[in-house]
């Protein structure tokens, strides 16, 4: 939310002081510069975060081996990467992520030492 107020906050500024280009200019490179770090992340880092998730995570529960799926990097990559792809302009839809992420807290709070099956 933070990002998003300081792109159109500091565009709407430049736009007043008659900086048409210079305004242009900065939404569009700050949504390319919010975009690429998702990016990076999703690509070097935390890898089992691409896509939209719901494939990956109906794979892993039907036994597919896909261990990535499950994962701290999945996790935290999923998180940033969908906020720095929405704050850059993307149509990232809110199903898949959601879920994938879901899927991450799930298998989290499975493992925890102190979960007892009944």
């Amino acid at each position: 939310m933070m990002l998003v107020w300081f792109k159109d906050n500091n565009t709407q500024k430049l736009i007043e002081k008659d900086n048409d280009v210079v305004s242009w200019l900065f939404y569009t490179f700050f949504s390319v510069f919010l975009v690429l770090i998702a990016t990076v992340m999703a690509t070097w880092w935390g890898t089992g975060s691409a896509g939209s998730g719901v494939a990956e995570v109906i794979g892993y529960v039907n036994g597919v081996n896909y261990p990535l799926t499950i994962d701290h990097k999945t996790f935290f990559t999923k998180i940033v990467g969908v906020v720095l792809a929405v704050a850059g302009g993307l149509a990232v839809g809110k199903e898949g992520p959601l879920a994938h992420i879901g899927a991450n807290v799930g298998a989290k709070i499975v493992s925890l030492p102190t979960f007892e099956f009944c």
